[in-house]
Order: C-alpha cells, then sequence, then structure tokens
C-alpha cells in the first residue's frame, strides 16, 4: 500500500528508528499536502513538536552523509 513503510531496507536490514520516524513525519506532511498542523494532529503531537523532531532528523540525516 502507498501509506505503508517498511521497516526492512531494500538491501536487507532494518532501518534505524530516526530513518523510521522520518518517513512517518514525511509522509504525514504528504498526505495532509504540506499543512503542518494537520500532519502533527495526525501523528497526536503538537505543531511544535513536529517541527523539532522534523528539524533534528534532517540534522541528523546531514551529519550522517
Amino acid at each position: 500500500p502507498e501509506d505503508y513503510i517498511s521497516m526492512r531496507k531494500p538491501g536487507g536490514g532494518f532501518k534505524t528508528l530516526e530513518e523510521i520516524e522520518r518517513e512517518i513525519l514525511q509522509s504525514s506532511l504528504k498526505h495532509c499536502q504540506g499543512n503542518v498542523t494537520q500532519a502533527a494532529a495526525a501523528l497526536g503531537m503538537a505543531k511544535s513538536t513536529f517541527y523539532r523532531k522534523l528539524d533534528i532528523l534532517q540534522n541528523t540525516r546531514k551529519t550522517d552523509a
């Protein structure tokens, strides 16, 4: 399904929790057509928490590259 987020990496093994959380935040944002307030509410968190998590996860990805 389109909204399915796999825990497995394409080459085998498991994704990290950060990778999965990043996918969930991005998927929620896409589903809500970029509306952060709706995406955060759909995940049961405050908008500020959504922004903080997204910022942390994006910065983590930059330092991993």
